[in-house]
Order: C-alpha cells, then structure tokens, then sequence
C-alpha cells in the first residue's frame, strides 16, 4: 500500500465493473500496491450479478475505495461516465476490472502529465492470457499503432490508437469533452478531443498487463476491417455456414454504421469549436454512408487522393477504406 502523500496532486481511479469477480482481486491488489502516494479509487458497477459488489465493499473497508451501483444496467461506457463524474482528482486514470497495474503506472503517467502539459497520456502495454501469462507481445504492436503519427485529431476519424486503461488525463478534459456523445466508445473521444486541442502525450514503458480473455468487451484482438469487406465475405460463401455468413454481414453493416456514428460526433463537436461545417468531416460521413452502401466510390478520387493521411493513417485501414467492397 502507497505511503500517505497529500503534498502530491489527487489522482482518481476510475473503476467501471459488471460481472468482474473473476479478476477484480488481482486488479485491485496491482491498484493498492502503487507507489504513488495520493490516490483514490471510485467504483461504478454496471448492476452485477456475482460478488463483484462484495468485493468492492470488501476493499472499501481497507483502502480508499468508494463504490456505488446503478439502479439499471448503463453499459459500459456510460457506467464509466457515471465513475469518472464522481471523481475528485486534479488527474483521472480509467482502469478495468481485469488487468494487472504495474507497481509505478500512476507515478510515471503523472510525472509525465506534470511536465509535458498534456490533456492526456497514455502508455503501451504488455498482452496477458486469462491465466496472467504473457502472451510476447505489445498492445502497440497488435493494433499497428504508430504514435508519433496519432498526434492529430484527424487520425482519430477512422480508427482509435489508445486504449482506456492505460490512460490518464486532467480534469480539465472532463469540461471539454463531456457529456460523452452516443456511438463512440469513451476512450476514443477521450483521446480525439485531447488530440484537438493539441496536448496528447505518450510513453512507450509497457504500463498495464492487458488481459485478453473470452469475456473482454473490448480486447487487442480485434476483427480486422479487411475481414469485413464484401469481397472477403463473398469468397467465404464456399467455405462456411451461411447463418456465420449473415452474422458477417450484419457485422459489416454494424461496423459501417459505427463508423458513420462516430463521424457524426466528430463533425457536431467541430461545427460547434469552429463556428461552421467542417467540410472535410462531412464528405467523409458522406463517403462512409456510400461505402456501406456499396455505391460506386468513384467521385470520391479526388477526395481520397487529398486525404490520404487521413484515411490510411493506419497500415490497416488503407486496403478496406480506399477501395470499394
């Protein structure tokens, strides 16, 4: 457990479970054995129906640990907003229930906060199995991410490059970027708005062992978006169940909508900084709808060639975005 430090700025956790006892101990304990010395853990559970609330009462009796219950069940990203409105610290850290904290994340994140000025700052992290063993590789690498060129909000229109457990930011944030918008996962916007304002930060040190198990709501392995062409699932006719084959498709059609989902927050968060239609934002809503449409992409050359960076900022997005399904 931390030393008492009060001189040092207040740093929240922010804890959002449901369903979580499976981990939560192992979770809690890499919280508690931190070496920063102000912290507080708020807990925000998701109406749970094992002992993930004993658990928590069980911690609170221990450490500084307040937890509540919805009175219904949020999902996960408003559970979080309900957590982190709650929250009384200068700096505010998300963490999951099923992950392991290495012992000097919420010391190096605040340093790193403090000297670079930043909204934001988020780590790497190493990949675990559901047993806690490493699984020999990076959540960086996994997802393809490359952060010197996630700098600008503009990388953030079609993909996410920091995931919420590793991340840490100023209270300030939550006056710019809540309440959340619908469709788009709380990190993400977390992130986007950082990057808009220009003060988004990183580190490369492996901060979070970052569990992947089959109960993830969202994990590293992620379904590639190649795999979610409409070619890709015409040549998988032959080869598979056509029930798996409509399943694919709806999530397709899941994942453009989405997409277009997202787009819509961004280009209403920016029409309302700017004072007027980002333009760029509404040709690519428009360019998305089309796509899951399957309408013919080709007045939209000229748009794709100018924003290239844009679209194929990450390496996985330049095959399924620039072409026709």
């Amino acid at each position: 457990m931390p030393s008492n430090d009060s001189s040092a700025p207040l740093i929240s956790v922010v804890l959002a479970t449901y369903n979580g006892e499976q981990y939560l101990r192992a979770q809690l304990d890499s919280i508690f054995a931190q070496d920063y010395g102000n912290f507080e853990v708020i807990a925000s559970d998701d109406c749970s129906s094992d002992a993930t609330v004993e658990i928590l009462d069980e911690y609170s009796k221990r450490y500084n640990l307040c937890w509540s219950v919805n009175e219904r069940n949020l999902g996960f990203i408003r559970n979080f907003e309900q957590a982190i409105l709650k929250a009384g610290g200068e700096y505010l850290a998300l963490c999951d229930q099923d992950d392991l904290w290495l012992p000097d994340k919420l010391s190096v994140l605040s340093a790193l906060i403090t000297g670079k000025d930043a909204l934001l700052v988020y780590s790497n992290a190493e990949l675990i199995d559901g047993e806690g063993e490493s699984l020999n590789q990076d959540i960086w690498t996994s997802s393809r991410t490359i952060p010197e060129k996630c700098t600008s909000h503009q990388a953030f229109y079609l993909n996410n490059y920091v995931t919420g457990c590793t991340v840490m930011f100023r209270r300030e944030l939550l006056e710019l970027a809540t309440p959340f918008p619908g469709g788009i996962c709380h990190d993400w916007w977390l992130a986007y708005v950082s990057s808009y304002y220009g003060r988004i930060v990183w580190t490369e040190r492996q901060l979070v062992k970052y569990r992947q198990h089959g109960a993830n709501v969202i994990g590293a392995r992620r379904l590639s978006r190649n795999k979610l062409t409409g070619k890709y699932l015409l040549r998988q006719i032959n080869k598979v169940n056509p029930v798996k084959i409509a399943g694919r498709l709806r999530e397709y059609d899941r994942s453009w909508s989405d997409t277009i989902a997202r787009l819509d927050a961004f280009y209403a968060f920016e029409a309302d900084k700017q004072g007027h239609s980002p333009e760029i934002l509404g040709t690519l809503r428009n360019w998305a709808q089309d796509r899951m449409d399957g309408v013919d992409l080709g007045k939209y050359a000229g748009f794709q060639a100018s924003n290239y960076e844009i679209l194929a900022i990450a390496i996985v997005l330049k095959k399924c975005f620039l072409s026709p399904p």
